[in-house]
């Protein structure tokens, strides 16, 4: 059997790798808009707890819209204010207020006479149409969803070609439970393509308002179902899941072994060359052989590479997998091998599960497991403790659970961190992480850092008063582009520092594309790593 490369995706771990092209009865649009005084009022919800409310207040065709959310240190608050038309299409839109990490957030949207306008701090346009056409807001609150819904619900084949530009396409997913005792219903699921590289999981009220708005970190619902936030967030991952399994079943072909890749250009990442064609043997996941002649004529599974050039797996050193849908991305991107730096345990060890066993789509993942101090600004992925002893049976728990290390975020109090990494070392495992708030770089090597995860982890107790300047918040961020400059590498301080992570071999996870996008992004402007992909893009990553 000879396959020919553009109908595969091939993946074989830290070996070579070679990646190529691959229903309800609708109520009526503009239902909600009839609703005369009504109010809508949801919760933001991450690890079941509240970090954030959505009140919205209909009056008539007016729509006003209050948003706040309150996470890891970063505020987000945004006012809306629409007015919708008969048939339940934004006529006018207007958002203000700032984003999660300050920025300010402006947006204007009219539509009057066949003319669609619309302005953010980043973008403007202006469309002539000969029908009237949904838009789809940047800075919009996921309230939002609700409206594109109702609005797909009604449209032929339950798509929309929609403003500024793009699709956007609706799938039911049946019915789920949702609620207890009194509250118990079913409500129907649906996925929602088109806002970005994943669907958005829905569930919708038998009008198309929207009743929750389901995602890997987090969940908007209705706040009068806020005791029930842990049954209805459970439904994310067997969402996902059994999404992705089909997905998988769509992509997936398994191949006789040994399988024979021919024809392929073997790229050397050691000399950085490429070679003539040749064939390439893959047995149980690896590669077993590389050699000029074809495969041998008894070969039963052979693969067409026709000149393509096949390259190592690539791997990824610092991820957050929140879903199968960032696994499923990872393969396509040719990243067959990721380390994750702190997730949802649940989640990621069903997602391992499952791309063990072949039901999805993963890279191999080496597992680390993220413990947080409890603050205002906490982190709720992971475990999110206040004692010393939840602290220490967090660390059993991940290596009882073939966790490789620990790591250790910002609100950790600091003399938590010794206790943490004696007991992780006893059991085998690494300690890394962000520097805790008040406290040093220097310290936490010397309480027992392995390594320390971002560049700007290492050199925030360089810059500021590690007692005094609070890391919890943003500030952690905007401190390099405020104070780095005045940074004297040659000086004793910094020298003393750096002897000491030689003497100790502490390694460093330096990812600064992060800091790149925050410190050099302008209104208006690509900030220069998304230069190269943005046009590829669905709409609202290209917007923010």
């Amino acid at each position: 059997m000879t396959v020919r490369a553009p109908a595969i995706l091939l993946m074989l771990g830290t070996g070579l790798a070679a990646v190529t092209a691959q229903s309800a009865v609708a109520a009526p649009a503009g239902a909600v808009a009839s609703r005369v005084g009504a109010e809508q009022r949801y919760i933001f919800v991450s690890a079941a707890e509240k970090i954030g409310h959505l009140i919205a207040r209909i009056d008539g065709a007016a729509v006003t819209i209050d948003a706040v959310v309150d996470d890891n240190g970063r505020a987000q608050k945004t006012q809306e204010l629409l007015r919708l038309d008969d048939a339940g299409y934004p006529a006018s839109w207007s958002v203000i207020g700032n984003s999660d990490m300050g920025a300010p957030v402006r947006e204007e949207f009219r539509w009057r006479n066949g003319r669609a306008q619309w302005r953010t701090l980043n973008d403007r346009g202006e469309r002539l149409t000969t029908g009237k056409s949904l838009y789809v807001a940047a800075e919009a609150s996921p309230w939002a969803l609700g409206l594109y819904a109702r609005a797909l619900r009604k449209a032929p084949g339950q798509r929309l070609a929609v403003l500024p530009s793009g699709e956007l396409r609706l799938e039911s997913l049946g019915m789920v439970a949702v609620g207890s005792a009194a509250r118990r219903r079913e409500i129907e699921a649906w996925a929602l393509w088109g806002t970005s590289l994943r669907p958005e999981f829905l569930l919708l009220e038998p009008d198309g308002t929207l009743f929750a708005r389901l995602r890997p970190f987090g969940a908007t619902i209705p706040e009068a179902y806020a005791t029930d936030a842990q049954s209805i967030t459970a439904l994310t991952p067997q969402l996902n899941r059994d999404y992705l399994q089909r997905v998988a079943g769509s992509l997936r072909r398994r191949f006789a072994e040994p399988l024979y890749v021919r024809n392929a250009r073997i790229f050397d990442s050691v000399t950085g060359r490429v070679g003539a064609p040749q064939t390439v043997s893959v047995f149980r996941g690896r590669v077993a052989s590389i050699r000029a002649e074809a495969p041998p004529a008894e070969a039963t599974a052979i693969l067409d590479a026709e000149g393509g050039t096949l390259i190592p797996g690539l791997f990824d050193a610092h991820v957050h997998i929140t879903s199968g849908w960032s696994a499923l991305l990872h393969i396509a991107a040719g990243v067959t091998s990721v380390r994750d730096m702190g997730s949802d345990n649940p989640t990621l060890l069903n997602l391992m599960q499952s791309i063990e066993s072949g039901e999805q789509i993963g890279p191999r993942v080496l597992a680390s497991g993220l413990i947080e101090g409890r603050s205002p600004f906490s982190v709720r992925n992971g475990v999110v403790v206040d004692k010393t002893d939840p602290a220490l049976a967090a660390v059993r728990w991940y290596a009882d659970h073939g966790y490789y290390g620990i790591k250790i975020y910002n609100s950790m109090p600091p003399d938590f961190v010794a206790p943490l990494a004696a007991e992780a070392h006893r059991l085998g495992l690494r300690v890394m992480g962000h520097v805790p708030a008040f406290m040093s770089s220097e310290r936490a090597i010397r309480d027992g850092y392995d390594e320390i995860t971002h560049i700007n982890q290492l050199l925030l107790s360089l810059i500021i008063n590690p007692e005094q300047d609070d890391t919890r918040t943003p500030f952690r961020f905007t401190a390099l582009g405020e104070r780095l400059g005045s940074l004297d590498l040659q000086s004793e301080r910094v020298r003393r520092f750096i002897a000491l992570m030689q003497a100790r071999g502490i390694a460093l996870d330096p990812p600064v594309a992060i800091f790149q996008q925050i410190l050099l992004s302008r209104p208006g402007a690509v900030a220069p790593n998304d230069a190269g992909r943005l046009a590829n893009m669905p709409a609202d990553a290209r917007a923010g």
